[in-house]
């Protein structure tokens, strides 16, 4: 048995006894199982599908690190997401990566205008020193 843990800049979103960790990225594709040696690799963008008995889950992945050791497995990525099939993490991952896109242009115009008004703040306290 292999222990997997799966985190985000959010926390942990997986984290199982598994069979088996196929890793997929730009550079190729290849498995963990246990008493691997020990490794350190990259996914630009790809997924691991992980296997326990029968059963299989998917996680697609933005821009992440794996690392296996001593039978654990960690996989740290800028975004992930779980799923039961390739194509529901996939999909899930696009809604997730178009979320923090929306969610960073709303944060944009926040201090956008923040920095607006404070410009207009500094500007009124100025010109009440005049007087």
């Amino acid at each position: 048995m292999l222990r997997v843990s799966i985190a985000t800049p959010t926390g942990e979103i997986y984290s199982s006894d598994i069979d088996m960790i196929l890793i997929k990225s730009s550079a190729g594709e290849y498995a963990i199982l246990e008493s691997h040696i020990p490794i350190v690799s990259t996914i630009d963008k790809g997924y691991v599908k992980l296997r326990t008995g029968d059963n299989e889950k998917f996680v697609a992945i933005n821009s992440g690190v794996v690392e296996q050791s001593t039978n654990i497995v960690t996989v740290i990525a800028q975004e992930a997401a779980v799923a039961d099939s390739l194509a529901e993490a996939e999909a899930k991952l696009e809604e997730l990566h178009q979320s923090m896109i929306e969610e960073n242009k709303r944060k944009a115009r926040d201090f956008a205008i923040s920095e607006k008004d404070l410009h207009q703040n500094i500007k009124k306290a100025k010109a009440g020193d005049l007087i």
